[in-house]
């Protein structure tokens, strides 16, 4: 059974990969949240963690993308830091998403990049 989009469920991490990635995201109903990280990156790790409970009730599906496996993407979206947190809509790229990782400044951040229009994809 599927759950209603926006529920409060906390949501788990779907991999994506680089033959994938576009076309997975682009059939994605909903606000999708992707991040870009590494393992052996320390603030990846927190964010793959914090971002389940931040996300919930606010995105309908979170993706992680492995730019050590995945380079190519990484430089497609000229990631300089990570981790990178990037925003689509309805399966259409919306924006990059800044923010600290806490509740009141992820939902503001998520909130206001919704608000605007869409960007142009990397």
């Amino acid at each position: 059974m599927s759950k209603p989009p926006h529920s409060s469920q906390i949501l788990g991490w779907q991999s994506l990969h680089g033959g994938q990635f576009h076309q997975h995201l682009a059939r994605q109903p909903g606000i999708s949240l992707v991040l870009f990280g590494q393992p052996g990156c320390g603030a990846c790790r927190r964010a793959e963690a914090l971002i389940p409970t931040l996300a919930a009730g606010s995105v309908d599906q979170l993706f992680k993308v492995d730019v050590q496996q995945d380079p190519a993407i990484g430089q497609e979206f000229g990631l300089f830091h990570l981790p990178a947190l990037f925003i689509y809509q309805h399966g259409q790229f919306h924006a990059a998403l800044h923010c600290s990782l806490t509740a009141a400044a992820f939902d503001d951040a998520l909130r206001k990049c919704l608000g605007k229009p869409a960007e142009e994809a990397p």
